[in-house]
């Protein structure tokens, strides 16, 4: 079984400067932690990550796959691992300002105002709400 991470792990976990690869490092940080990986999974990440644009992963039905395409559907599937396997209470992961982060639920927006509404967007700066709003919880 794998540890969820400590509150105190929060923050920037793949930074922007790594750029269209950053996604690559989100699931490799997952991977490291224990999260596997296929055969076509890693070979989609290695010619992603050569930006092989010209070849293709077959898939378990014989489609020939974009190696973008798979990748983005692993990052999302990723995504919901992490949330699932390694996000403390109260915690989620998501993209924010081109950073992939470790955020608390109640830090996800800066606004003063957040939307009442789970899985919505703020309506002052288009961040998903995806947490208890500031409003309800100052009350």
């Amino acid at each position: 079984m794998t540890n969820r991470l400590n509150p105190a792990h929060a923050g920037v976990i793949v930074s922007e400067q790594h750029g269209w690869r950053a996604g690559l490092r989100v699931i490799d940080f997952a991977h490291n932690h224990g999260m596997p990986l296929t055969a076509n999974d890693r070979q989609a990440m290695e010619l992603y990550d050569d930006n092989r644009v010209d070849a293709r992963v077959i898939d378990e039905t014989g489609d020939a796959i974009d190696p973008a395409e798979w990748v983005g559907w692993l990052l999302d599937k990723t995504e919901s691992w992490l949330q699932d396997t390694l996000a403390p209470e109260d915690h989620y992961f998501g993209w924010r300002d081109g950073d992939f982060r470790l955020m608390s639920k109640v830090e996800s927006c800066d606004c003063i105002q957040c939307c009442p509404n789970l899985h919505c967007e703020c309506p002052d700066c288009n961040t998903p709400c995806d947490a208890v709003c500031i409003a309800e919880m100052q009350s």
